[in-house]
């Protein structure tokens, strides 16, 4: 016999509870019972694939908790990340282990939480990245040093220098180039996980080419720019015109010395201001340049 008007109890399962109420005066007890549904605390369970790979991993995550219709879910990741969805799809950034909770709530707020831990294993991805020198590589200086300066520990390496069938699996390779050109240089690189990554370099070519006339020379005989020669880089052969002040043709010339300060007829020019042409030819491309200017002839 219970002599209170409040009573409390915790049952664990479905329960019907019975009431009798008597003031022990002879008045007829007055009895009544209800009926009381316990309903469980969500069971929580999940999947998920796959558990590892490299960064950035993408992870689908499938609920496979006993709860009632109706429930909410709270997902997070390990990273700081969390969703709500009751079958996520999350993309995990950051490499290492993760630890993964469920919690499920009940339309009447029963709650239950389950966490998996170190089921994420995010491997790190290599980041490819390289030098090379000389930045500039001519074909007078053709062969080229290219550094790998990729990041996370790669342990192999694919070089392909931009030329067919020219490849390397050095870390640190040499190249030398026969033509000029833009060469597009590719490195992959994987680490201990088989996480590859690839990035494109430029590489030009160039044929370094210069061509120089002076503007003045000096021919009187003292062994001090008596004649007027040119110089230059990179060039197979030039032809040179030079004529006098009215158009006249004075010189032609295809070698050093370009002229000594005498006419055709081998006779002193006069000092003054002559004008040049000259048509340049590169070595190895055959391309043609043209030189126009002015040469002062001083005794």
């Amino acid at each position: 016999d219970v002599c209170s008007s409040d009573l409390s109890l915790s049952p664990i399962t479905d329960t019907t509870v019975f009431v009798s109420v008597n003031d022990n005066c002879g008045t007829p007890s007055v009895s009544d019972s209800v009926h009381i549904s316990v309903i469980p605390s969500p069971l929580v369970d999940f999947t998920w694939t796959p558990d590892s790979g490299c960064q950035p991993l993408d992870v689908t995550f499938t609920d496979g908790s006993i709860t009632a219709p109706g429930s909410t879910y709270f997902w997070q990741f390990g990273d700081g990340g969390s969703d709500t969805q009751q079958n996520p799809f999350y993309t995990y950034f950051a490499s290492g282990l993760f630890d993964v909770t469920l919690t499920v709530t009940a339309p009447i707020g029963c709650e239950s939480s389950l966490t998996k831990p170190a089921i994420i294993n995010v491997f790190p991805q290599p980041a490819a990245n390289f030098s090379f020198t000389p930045v500039q590589p001519t074909l007078f200086n053709p062969t080229v040093e290219f550094h790998d300066l990729s990041s996370a520990n790669p342990n192999w390496w694919f070089w392909d220098f931009g030329v067919s069938g020219s490849t390397s699996s050095l870390q640190n390779p040499t190249y030398t180039y026969t033509d000029t050109g833009s060469y597009y240089v590719t490195l992959i690189v994987q680490n201990q996980y088989l996480c590859i990554d690839t990035i494109i370099r430029e590489v030009k070519v160039t044929d370094l080419f210069s061509f120089f006339v002076p503007n003045s020379f000096t021919p009187n005989s003292d062994a001090k720019n008596n004649v007027l020669n040119v110089y230059g880089l990179n060039y197979s052969s030039f032809k040179a015109n030079i004529y006098n002040r009215w158009g006249q043709l004075i010189v032609q010339a295809d070698k050093n010395p370009v002229w000594d300060g005498f006419d055709k007829d081998r006779n002193p020019a006069p000092e003054g201001t002559y004008v040049y042409f000259i048509q340049v030819w590169e070595t190895f491309t055959g391309k043609k340049h043209e030189y126009r200017g002015i040469i002062n002839l001083i005794r």
